[in-house]
């Protein structure tokens, strides 16, 4: 079913049991869904009583007893039908196929699912490509003859876990008969509240099969059931139904199931749409129900339900209700709960009892979804990630509907970021305004895109709108969606978090075409109500972020509340980092631009051909040569390579952003074949022997930077000067020898095109 948004205000309430025939699905139910978490907890069974009693005979049944049962360590006596009847199979690790799970959150969790289960596979079963190429199929499950003369009521209780797609005919299916399915009558069992293209969770489904065995005493010796999964008839190949621990059952006089709740606040939109976060200035009547099945063989008239939230001293016992044989009911609490004006979380909780021992009263509670109180925060989704949604690459937007109860301002919004996201793609916040008239959403404003960093991915990141403030008014409706431009298709591009399932037309999806469906998949958006927090800003000990080995540095917040969380998971004011990687720190909801941390990791070692020192060309790295033995600096020898004039060992000092690395040891030079004079016209030393003073005369070929050193037999530099560049001709330079110890020093010259070397003698 397709609808506009102009039908959506004449058709309300008729979805309210019906979330499953939503055109979502259709809209974009070939995306594959990432790591989906079962939509409700399954319910649980005390199973001791039952299997206490299994064994007895036909002709002493009482109620609880087991007429048969199959934990499904195999097929067992199990048969299948149907043209693609062989995807049946005995099965261990849950749905394989393209858009099933990809780390098995979608396996069945059944009480006995360790010796396996059976599960049509009809995703696997079909070759991964487009929607196009995918074969519907329909194949069913059988069980053998059982004789069920004399029997006037037994249920069927199992349990299971599906999923479905893209259309809203196919549900599962169990089917009886007495004929060999010449006829048959067939029982919906899927489960309540989940829709199209969401995973149902582990399910424990009972069927009362009374109406079928009174309309069919004659024949019951030759019943049999079947699970029929028809993908053919609903246009729904894919995905899955996965089953195990069958068994029929005498059933209970009393009991009744807790299926699930349905709770909210209603606003101008017109449905009661639940908030998992509810700005204080927002804060509005909820109203609470929940779904019942009597699954015993008597009514009930006087099924009540309990509502208790501890943390608001609220306590409500509703109306006594009549619920059949067979049937559920949606029993509501006799008032609404309002939250105080503070920020506080909400753990609802909900009982059925009646005047009737109920053969297993756990499975009549069931726990609500807790709920926040904020101060700035309005949030549809439940706020843990269960999926994700996109578009294949091409233009989206998507969304949730927010009422507005009270008049406020919003500058900003927050949208989750899948960790499937592809970095580089942008993403933006629009608000539209709802036309009362027509239901048409109305363009107010929207952020600039943001650019995807992979410190982005798996969080949830807050977006300003360019007005600045927007006033959102009281006793209206407002969609709040994030989107973007898409690449094309060229990658799955941006992928939206989502959580929890919507009611339809609560939640919006724009394709790329610009038409508007409806998603039962809550979106991850947030409205953000008031000033935004502000934004912090990293300042780090380092200028350039850039580590030696070994080394570390320090990250700081702009806002030292105490409140800072990093992306690293850590907590605080600093941050002390040692490792490369990119950093952000968050605090109320608002993330900084990211701080990219790198080492510095320079190579200083020398390999030697003939004459020439080499270390690795690196990037953004300086290089200073020198002689090891004198230990002299090299004038001009500034490059990744270095030619010696005279033999010899040498170093090199490599340097990236203040990191040093030196050639250790010193690489050797030998067989260089230059005059080590060449570069001088004269050179001389006087006088020598020296008492207290020396002259260095050296007269050079070409002007040239100089540097003079005196050096002890073991290598020591006991003097050295840079003179700097020196022009062509003569030059002189004194030594005051007078500290100088008697003994014989070595006098060196170095210039850029040569070395000239002297023996020295103090002798006083």
């Amino acid at each position: 079913m397709i609808l506009t948004l102009k039908q959506k205000l004449i058709m309300k309430k008729k979805y309210l049991l019906i979330l499953g025939l939503s055109f979502s699905a259709i809209s974009f139910g070939q995306k594959k869904i990432v790591d989906r978490l079962p939509s409700e907890a399954g319910l649980s069974v005390d199973n001791s009583i039952r299997t206490a009693k299994n064994g007895a005979t036909a002709a002493n049944k009482v109620e609880g007893d087991i007429f048969g049962a199959d934990s499904f360590g195999s097929i067992g006596d199990w048969t299948v039908s149907g043209p693609d009847g062989q995807y049946w199979l005995h099965d261990m690790d849950g749905p394989d196929g393209q858009y099933s799970s990809t780390t098995n959150a979608d396996i069945l969790t059944s009480t006995t699912a360790s010796n396996g289960f059976m599960i049509f596979d009809a995703d696997l079963s079909n070759t991964p490509g487009t929607a196009a190429s995918f074969v519907d199929r329909q194949g069913s499950l059988v069980s053998r003859v059982f004789d069920l003369t004399g029997q006037t009521s037994l249920n069927i209780r199992f349990q299971h876990a599906y999923r479905t797609c893209c259309g809203a005919a196919f549900i599962p299916q169990l089917e009886v008969s007495v004929d060999g399915f010449a006829t048959f009558q067939s029982y919906d069992v899927s489960a309540t509240g989940v829709a199209v293209n969401d995973f149902s969770g582990t399910v424990i489904e009972e069927v009362n099969l009374g109406d079928f065995l009174l309309a069919n005493t004659a024949n019951l010796s030759n019943f049999q059931c079947r699970f029929n999964f028809d993908g053919v008839a609903g246009g729904t190949s894919h995905y899955f139904w996965q089953l195990d621990d069958f068994e029929f059952f005498t059933p209970y006089n009393y009991s009744l199931v807790t299926r699930t709740q349905y709770w909210g606040t209603t606003g101008f939109w017109g449905d009661r749409l639940p908030y998992s976060l509810i700005p204080v200035s927002q804060i509005a009547p909820i109203n609470f129900s929940v779904i019942v099945e009597n699954t015993g063989i008597m009514t009930q008239t006087d099924v009540v339900l309990n509502s208790s939230i501890p943390e608001g001293s609220f306590n409500n016992v509703g109306a006594a209700s009549i619920i059949t044989l067979a049937e559920s009911d949606t029993l509501d609490m006799t008032a609404t709960f309002t939250p105080v004006t503070t920020v506080m979380t909400y753990n609802p909780t909900f009982n059925v009892t009646s005047g009737n021992t109920d053969a297993f009263p756990a499975d009549n509670m069931i726990e609500g979804m807790s709920f926040e109180t904020t101060e700035d925060f309005y949030a549809r989704d439940m706020r843990v990630v269960d999926g994700s949604q996109s578009n294949s690459g091409q233009a989206y937007e998507a969304g949730n509907i927010f009422d507005i109860f009270t008049e406020a301002t919003t500058s900003s919004g927050s949208i989750y970021i899948s960790s499937t996201t592809i970095v580089g793609s942008s993403v933006y916040l629009r608000l539209y305004s709802i036309d009362p008239g027509t239901g048409d959403f109305l363009y107010v404003d929207e952020s600039l895109p943001r650019v995807i960093t992979s410190a982005d991915l798996g969080t949830m990141i807050v977006l300003t709108l360019q007005s600045g403030e927007y006033t959102l008014l009281a006793d209206n409706s407002y969609l709040l969606v994030g989107g973007t431009l898409g690449d094309g298709g060229a990658t799955a591009d941006v992928r939206i978090g989502t959580s929890g399932t919507s009611g339809v037309q609560t939640s919006f999806f724009l394709d790329e075409a610009g038409t508007w469906f409806y998603t039962t998949n809550t979106p991850m958006v947030r409205l953000n109500l008031g000033v935004p927090a502000p934004t912090p800003m990293i300042t780090s000990t380092d200028t350039d972020n850039v580590l030696c080995a070994g080394g570390s540095l320090t990250l700081t917040s702009s806002i030292a509340d105490g409140n800072n969380i990093w992306s690293d998971g850590s907590t605080g004011n600093t941050l002390v980092v040692a490792a490369a990687g990119t950093y952000t720190v968050s605090n109320a909801g608002m993330s900084s631009t990211a701080i990219v941390v790198t080492i510095a990791a320079p190579n200083a070692t020398a390999v030697v051909s003939g004459g020439v020192i080499s270390v690795p060309a690196q990037t953004g790295a300086t290089y200073q040569w020198s002689s090891c033995s004198p230990s002299i600096v090299i004038p001009n020898a500034t490059s990744s390579s270095y030619t010696a004039l005279v033999n010899g060992t040498y170093s090199v000092a490599v340097t990236i952003s203040g990191c040093v690395a030196t050639t250790n040891p010193c690489a050797t030079v030998s067989g260089v074949s230059l005059i080590e004079n060449a570069a001088f016209a004269s050179f001389s030393v006087f006088p020598n022997p020296a008492t207290d003073n020396v002259a260095i005369d050296f007269s050079l070929k070409a002007e040239s930077m100089v540097t003079v050193s005196i050096t002890d037999l073991s290598g020591k530099v006991v003097y050295s000067s840079n003179l700097g560049n020196k022009s062509t001709g003569a030059n002189s330079i004194n030594v005051n020898t007078s500290n100088f110890s008697n003994g014989i020093y070595v006098v060196n010259v170095l210039t850029s095109n040569g070395i000239a070397t002297e023996k020295l003698v103090i002798r006083k």
